[in-house]
């Protein structure tokens, strides 16, 4: 089971309880412009006023790797990061590094600047086990990758990183996207392994989350079956909450499943939360036909813990899905 459904019943109930009463920002979804953005091998419409998060992450493996090969874990901070910024973040990101560790554990083996500026850094968790990365700019973008080796393979796994991060490219937008979009940067390579984790924000407590994962294959239990059926959490835990639509549709040319509702957790009558949630079904999961999970949240605390309060109508708030859903397409190559 997806751990996003899982969240569902979390999100009514860590969340649902938060709503302000009174001096809350009232959230509406935009009528007016709407911006395309690059997500994995495919484009999607958002509105003016949902910003992506700064941070996206993703997993890469090369094709015909051994499968027991580590996956390269990436994290692309978008920013206008100047060579003093990355620097200054670099140690940041050493220190944090051996946080908690000791003379046997978590100890820094290498740092090293590469001809591009890039740096490498060589962590020894534990034994023959090491966790190396490496921290480069493309653009004024970001980039951190990491991967795990064992039996003291950290050369092996250093070469795999300087070539991976040669990959990389900042997006730009007169360019034709030829790799993986992850927030300002593209990868481009054949992988078996390819996945992103993508985050909107409106700042007013809604939120789109979007999962795009290659070649994983689908759910056997279909969304709908796990939010609707028997045994559904929202069931198990008795969320008093509302269905309003369950349907098939067509996304990106795939076919589709959408769950949208609503759940009352507070002891304010009028207080709800909607939770609306997507998932494809692929006949052959590929670069064609990629697993794209999305959800579409409100009444979130801010990152300061300021609860806010769902005061769009439901018919609102189904427009702007519908808008979003509808605008996701595969990039022209």
């Amino acid at each position: 089971m997806k751990a996003y459904i899982l969240g569902v019943v979390l999100f009514f109930i860590l969340f649902g309880c938060n709503a302000k009463k009174e001096g809350e920002t009232i959230m509406r979804p935009t009528q007016g412009q709407m911006t395309t953005r690059c997500i994995g091998r495919n484009s999607i419409s958002m509105p003016e006023n949902y910003n992506e998060s700064p941070i996206t992450t993703g997993f890469f493996r090369k094709a015909r790797s051994d499968k027991q090969v580590s996956s390269f874990e990436v994290m692309a901070r978008a920013g206008k990061y100047s060579y003093q910024q990355f620097l200054s973040e670099v140690q940041r990101r050493r220190v944090e590094l051996t946080r908690g560790g000791s003379e046997n554990v978590n100890v820094i083996r290498l740092q090293r600047e590469l001809a591009d500026g890039a740096i490498l850094i060589r962590l020894q968790e534990i034994q023959d086990a090491y966790v190396s990365e490496i921290n480069f700019l493309r653009g004024e973008n970001m980039v951190t990758v990491k991967l795990d080796s064992y039996h003291n393979e950290y050369m092996k796994a250093e070469d795999s990183l300087i070539e991976f991060a040669s990959r990389f490219k900042a997006i730009e937008n007169n360019r034709r996207n030829l790799g993986f979009c992850l927030g300002g940067v593209e990868v481009a390579g054949e992988f078996d392994l390819e996945s992103g984790s993508f985050w909107f924000l409106d700042g007013h407590g809604s939120d789109f989350e979007i999962e795009i994962d290659t070649y994983a294959n689908d759910d056997k239990t279909s969304l709908i079956e796990r939010m609707s059926g028997p045994k559904s959490l929202l069931a198990v835990f008795d969320v008093n909450h509302k269905v309003l639509r369950t349907r098939e549709r067509v996304v990106a040319g795939m076919r589709a499943q959408e769950w949208l509702g609503w759940a009352k957790i507070s002891e304010d009558s009028e207080a709800k939360t909607l939770k609306f949630a997507l998932d494809t079904m692929r006949e052959k999961p590929g670069r064609a036909q990629p697993s794209i999970s999305i959800t579409f949240n409100t009444a979130k605390p801010l990152d300061d813990g300021t609860p806010t309060k769902t005061l769009v109508s439901n018919d609102e708030a189904m427009q702007l899905w519908d808008a979003v859903i509808d605008s996701i397409k595969p990039l022209e190559r």
